[in-house]
C-alpha cells in the first residue's frame, strides 16, 4: 500500500479544486465512499465482520466517523475510539459524529472493548498523522 503524507494530499486536493473545478464537499464524499467500498471489499471474504475505527479530532477523523456509520448501517460490527475528547472535535469531526450520535447503536459502539477491538477484521485509522490504514491482521 502506498502512503500519501499529508502535504501531498494537501496539494492533490488544491489541484483537483483549481484545475478540475471539483468541490472540497465532492472530493471528501468520494474518498468516504472509497473507504467503506474497500472495508467492504476486504470483509467479503472474512466469516467475522469485525472492524475498529480509530478517529482524531480533525477533519480525517469526521472521515472515520462517516466510513464507520456506513459500516454499522450494513451490518458489520463496529467498535470506535475517539483519540481526543468531544468538547476538542472541530470541523467535520464534530459534524459527523454529531451525526452518527443518533443511530439507535451508536452509544454501544462507541469507545468500547468488544470483539471488534480484541481481532478485528480491519482497523481504520483517520488521524492528524495518517490519512487511512488498513490492517488485515492484528492491530
Amino acid at each position: 500500500m502506498e502512503y500519501i503524507t499529508p502535504e501531498k494530499m494537501r496539494e492533490i486536493d488544491r489541484r483537483a479544486q483549481k484545475e478540475f473545478g471539483i468541490p472540497a464537499t465532492i472530493l471528501m464524499e468520494n474518498a468516504r465512499r472509497a473507504v467503506f467500498q474497500t472495508a467492504m471489499e476486504i470483509l467479503s471474504e472474512k466469516q467475522e465482520k469485525k472492524v475498529t475505527v480509530i478517529c482524531g479530532r480533525g477533519n480525517n477523523g469526521g472521515d472515520g466517523f462517516v466510513a464507520a456509520r456506513h459500516l454499522m448501517n450494513n451490518g458489520i460490527d463496529v467498535s470506535i475510539f475517539l483519540v481526543a475528547v468531544v468538547r476538542e472535535l472541530k470541523g467535520e469531526a464534530e459534524a459527523n459524529y454529531h451525526r452518527a450520535e443518533n443511530l439507535e447503536y451508536w452509544e454501544s459502539s462507541f469507545n468500547r472493548k468488544s470483539a471488534a477491538l480484541e481481532s478485528p477484521q480491519i482497523c481504520l485509522s483517520f488521524g492528524e498523522r495518517k490519512i487511512l490504514s488498513l490492517n488485515r491482521g492484528r492491530i
